[in-house]
């Protein structure tokens, strides 16, 4: 074999194995969550009616979230919350303080008009954020097989301030639309199976190995 050849042999072997090195870096950096801390921030809203004219929005989630909070402590998470009291921005300062290795807001949708009586549970998320989109899909996975209605899948935000602006992998879960009376009467009355599934969701993203298809799609968008 002539030298110039042996030369380029080797540099390409060099180039794939460097490659190959950078790939598996990448897996092993992205398959590892952190530590078991998870920041639950639910609703603030508290002039948000239900249909049922008496339950809140802020009170609801507020309830959803002892439930999950006490589910994920029994499974060896440390679980931080937001303060009801206290704005979504002072919600996204507290989390960015803690640096905790998730953030779940906690949200029950609502339209206005003609389009009343939309049902289903939606996920938000920032772009090109690969462990927010995996945290997106897990928890919508799971939330989306306990509601009763066909859901509205995982959508992208550049505008809701607490998921853009909060540095830990974080997603906004609507979980269903609350200005239904069949809406607000699932929500109220399916707390505890609404819980297991906040849970299952965020147990699982990190439990979940790398997937090359959300890390595709979190690169494009």
């Amino acid at each position: 074999m002539k030298k110039p050849v042996k030369i380029l042999l080797i540099v390409l072997c060099a180039f794939v194995f460097t490659a190959a090195a950078a790939v598996f870096a990448v897996c092993l950096r992205l398959s590892d969550p952190g530590a078991r801390v998870v920041f639950l921030s639910p609703s603030t809203q508290g002039a948000n009616l239900y249909a049922d004219g008496v339950t809140t929005e802020r009170e609801n989630m507020n309830l959803l979230a002892d439930l999950v909070q006490a589910r994920l402590e029994a499974r060896g998470f440390t679980v931080y919350r937001s303060d009801p009291d206290k704005t979504f921005r002072e919600a996204v300062d507290a989390s960015n303080a803690l640096a905790p290795s998730v953030h779940a807001a906690l949200h029950t949708n609502a339209v206005s008009g003609e389009n009343r009586g939309v049902r289903g549970c939606e996920v938000y998320v920032r772009r090109h954020d690969y462990r927010s989109l995996r945290l997106a899909s897990c928890l919508y996975e799971s939330v989306s097989a306990a509601t009763p209605t066909e859901d509205r899948g995982i959508k992208y935000t550049d505008t809701l301030s607490e998921v853009t602006d909060t540095a830990s992998p974080c997603v906004l879960v609507e979980l269903d639309f609350h200005d239904s009376p069949e809406g607000a009467a699932f929500l109220t009355g399916n707390r505890e199976a609404l819980a297991d599934a906040v849970a299952d969701g965020i147990s699982r993203f990190f439990e979940a190995s790398v997937s090359w298809k959300l890390l595709l799609r979190s690169l494009l968008r």
